[in-house]
């Protein structure tokens, strides 16, 4: 420890996991990360550190880098949206299908049903 990032007290995760480690349990799910260059949560060479982890696993081991992103931007610690909201478009377009209505009900059910992961897509 000592590294002055935010430790992750909830459930003593600070001293049993890493970020990338608690990301690949989300693995083959769409995974994204939004980084605010002013964020004082650890400094963009430690997230990016820690993201790379993620990348690697999802492109390298998994073959599916194109559902892992980080998007940087100049800003504080907050939701940014621009290349999130892209990114949730795309990936809840491909687990729930092109043309299905996209009502709070049916986002719930998929959600509680999981993400079909397809590897041969």
């Amino acid at each position: 420890m000592g590294s002055g990032e935010y430790e992750i007290f909830e459930f003593d995760l600070g001293s049993t996991f890493n970020y990338a480690e608690m990301a690949a349990l989300i693995a083959p799910r769409p995974f994204m990360v939004e980084r605010g260059h002013f964020d004082g949560v650890a400094p963009d060479e430690t997230v990016a550190y820690e993201f790379a982890k993620v990348r690697f696993l999802y492109a390298a081991k998994l073959g599916i880098g194109d559902r892992t992103q980080i998007e940087f931007f100049v800003g504080p610690h907050t939701i940014h949206g621009k290349g999130t909201y892209e990114f949730l478009r795309k990936h809840l377009i491909l687990c729930m299908g092109k043309n299905e209505t996209f009502s709070l009900g049916k986002r719930l059910t998929s959600a509680r049903a999981g993400y079909n992961w397809n590897p041969s897509k």
